[in-house]
């Protein structure tokens, strides 16, 4: 936008290969481009556009249903990478389905972060204490109030309760005991929400205003949720 009229000049297309792209980060002169299964590079030339692409993970869970990745790095200086369930509430096989996952730059390996999560397809770093926050999404076909959405306090080996609870670990009575276990056993060990929001909501971004000026003075540390709404509720 040379002339500051709010509207850009022109428009390059730097990257037309890599199809379902959701999640982009971008840091120490790479672009770094997520789809449901991969995860690659870029380098970032200075006029905008990129060099020869790194592929440097191509075994992603299929996440089905939930195919949208979002990808940050954190203060730690680690890649933080979104899965989502396959399904509504399905029975996971693979274990780093509904997951963070973490992911070292230094050599590309994979670890789960935190379980339980449906799918946090927003999450963010808060800018003070540097803390782990996401929004989770709670299942559907379950009524038109239940279960609620979450905001969570995402902590290392955390587990979120999906898919034997949502919230502040309200069972779901609709699913069946997991093998060797009750429920209710189960859910003792997951870590609730701080807050729920209505159910289906759908939230689909989580940012902190991070170091943003332009904002009201009570506006600092606070977070934006969007959300798309739901398919699922009658209203």
């Amino acid at each position: 936008d040379h002339d500051g009229d709010h509207k850009f000049e022109n428009l390059v297309t730097v990257v037309s290969d890599f199809k379902d792209v959701h999640g982009i980060a971008i840091k120490d002169g790479w672009m770094y481009l997520c789809n449901n299964t991969e995860l690659r590079r870029y380098p970032l030339n200075t006029d905008g556009t990129v060099g020869t692409m790194e592929l440097l993970i191509d075994d992603l869970p299929n996440a089905g249903q939930h195919r949208n990745r979002t990808i940050s790095f954190g203060p730690d200086g680690m890649l933080y990478l979104s899965v989502g369930t396959l399904c509504n509430d399905c029975k996971e096989l693979d274990k780093e389905v509904a997951t963070i996952l973490q992911i070292n730059p230094q050599n590309w390996t994979r670890r789960i972060f935190a379980s339980g999560l449906r799918n946090t397809i927003g999450f963010d770093f808060h800018p003070q204490t540097g803390e782990l926050w996401g929004a989770d999404n709670g299942g559907d076909a379950k009524g038109n109030h239940w279960p609620p959405e979450e905001i969570n306090l995402i902590e290392d080996g955390g587990n979120y309760g999906f898919p034997f609870a949502y919230g502040k670990n309200e069972i779901d009575q609709s699913r069946e005991d997991p093998a060797g276990d009750v429920k209710e056993e189960w859910v003792k060990s997951a870590t609730g929400s701080i807050l729920e929001t209505k159910a289906h909501m759908a939230p689909i971004a989580f940012r902190f205003f991070q170091s943003a000026t332009n904002i009201p003075e009570d506006y600092s540390g606070d977070a934006l949720v969007a959300w798309h709404g739901s398919w699922n509720a009658t209203k």
